[in-house]
């Protein structure tokens, strides 16, 4: 549910591996072909997402990963700690974040469906309103400004939310 640039600007020091969860604290962007580290969208954009197992894994095993192409390049590597990152270490624009995920979308079969990178954005906020997360727990996830963005943004999912309430509220 993180936002593009909020992604690319992740550090491994980001995960907290204790309690499972990744502290949002900025962003990127790109102006003129370089690549800006900022503050998050909003100043609810600075938070903690929590994570589940599956994903704590990856970013485990993604962080072996990453410390073997260090240690292999050595200086040659940037030691800042970005998640997502170039071949020798740098911070990876957020666009070829883009690039890279329409590769795995292609090796998937799945590159002609219209698919983005932003397109995983709407569909987890959309998947919690659905599944009766509160609103205020969906928009602090997603970090947004308030409520009333997320329920702006997302009305189109309350028909859904209101049959679920309902049918699990049914008498039989």
């Amino acid at each position: 549910g993180l936002r593009r640039g909020e992604i690319a600007a992740l550090k491994f020091s980001d995960v907290d591996w204790t309690s499972r969860r990744i502290n949002i604290s900025r962003a990127t962007s790109e102006s003129n072909g370089e690549v800006i580290v900022k503050k998050p969208k909003s100043k609810r954009g600075i938070r903690a997402v929590d994570i589940d197992q599956t994903l704590y894994s990856l970013l485990a095993k993604h962080e072996e990963t990453m410390n073997a192409y260090r240690e292999e390049l050595g200086r040659s590597w940037n030691n800042e700690g970005w998640l997502f990152v170039s071949i020798d270490g740098k911070l990876l624009p957020p666009r070829a974040l883009n690039g890279k995920f329409s590769r795995l979308l292609k090796r998937a079969g799945l590159s002609n469906k219209g698919y983005g990178l932003h397109t995983l954005r709407h569909t987890h906020i959309s998947q919690l309103l659905m599944r009766s997360v509160p609103p205020l727990v969906v928009s602090r996830r997603a970090g947004h400004a308030s409520t009333s963005t997320t329920m702006n943004l997302y009305g189109h999912v309350i028909p859904q939310m209101a049959e679920g309430v309902i049918a699990s509220h049914l008498i039989e």
